[in-house]
């Protein structure tokens, strides 16, 4: 057992070593570092398998858009995900002749950043590598090579056309929710049969689908306004906007307060909006989906019957 362990702390220093040659920095100046880069390797080798290519497997194909500045452009897309861009914060690490040396980006806030080192050797390529000298230890190889001097999105979308752009933090709200009532009430005081709204943080605009239990009528309000409000010190989306109700982000779901009667006494709650995680009803079937859940209350009104 000590001479295995002795032999898996050799291993992990030969892969150290690998690493440290493999990934020498060959920084550069700031203004040779800007543009646009493309992911060419992306590779991984887990614990007693086969390196897989997660380009050839997953279809991924990424780009990094570096601007000198704080902020820059991440875009993304594989088999499953579609195509999309997202600001991004950049951090930049400087030598000792003013030259940079590493690279961050982080997607937002609370997110841990990826970091790359500058390789100016041939052509100027940001990689991130753990190399390993057996299967034993974990390995991945990422690498984007620079492919203009573009700082804006003309590159991508010379590549792409036309596509999302989600301004920085944003892309976790793009996305469909539902509206509950919380505060450990027994019953479903809510005016609504069901209240769903479909934000598009790119647009800044939101689809409403709603229900009244008073009509069991279906309703649907598109092009409803979005915004959001920042943190000033970390710029941090802290409230979100719809039409003209505002919605709290700082719990990790959009919250408001809002009041139900229960019996007959006006009360306190919490509407709390929850991502409606149910991929096998896409958009084109949400009519249906809606029409089912006023059947549902329907037949639970027969039932209390």
């Amino acid at each position: 057992m000590k001479k295995k362990a002795l032999l898996l702390v050799g291993i992990l220093m030969i892969a150290l070593t690998f690493s440290t040659v493999l990934v020498a920095c060959n920084p550069d100046k700031m203004e040779n570092i800007v543009g646009t880069y493309k992911l060419v390797v992306d590779t991984r080798t887990q614990y007693e398998q086969e390196t897989v290519d997660n380009i050839a497997t997953y279809g991924r194909e990424a780009y990094i858009v570096l601007t000198g500045e704080d902020y820059g452009y991440y875009i993304y897309k594989d088999n499953d995900t579609p195509l999309c861009a997202r600001k991004v914060k950049l951090e930049y690490t400087l030598n000792d002749e003013n030259q940079v040396t590493l690279i961050s980006y982080i997607l937002g806030e609370g997110v841990n950043g990826k970091t790359f080192n500058v390789d100016s050797r041939d052509r100027i390529a940001l990689i991130s590598r753990w190399p390993s000298a057996s299967k034993i230890i974990d390995a991945y190889d990422v690498r984007f090579n620079k492919v203009s001097d573009k700082t804006d999105l003309s590159t991508v979308k010379e590549a792409y056309g036309e596509l999302p752009v989600f301004d920085y933090d944003l892309y976790q709200y793009n996305s469909t929710y539902y509206a509950e009532i919380t505060n450990n009430l027994q019953k479903n005081f809510s005016k609504y049969i069901y209240k769903y709204y479909a934000v598009d943080s790119a647009k800044y605009t939101a689809t409403l689908y709603y229900a009244l239990k008073e009509d069991k009528i279906p309703v649907v309000e598109k092009n409803i306004a979005v915004s959001f409000t920042r943190d000033q010190e970390t710029n941090k989306p802290v409230k979100m906007t719809i039409g003209d109700v505002e919605y709290d982000l700082t719990s990790g779901l959009p919250t408001r307060p809002v009041q139900v009667t229960v019996s007959g006494e006006v009360v306190d709650v919490e509407e709390r909006s929850c991502w409606f995680n149910y991929p096998e009803v896409a958009p084109e079937d949400y009519d249906a989906y809606f029409l089912g859940l006023i059947e549902e209350y329907e037949q639970s009104l027969k039932d209390a019957e």
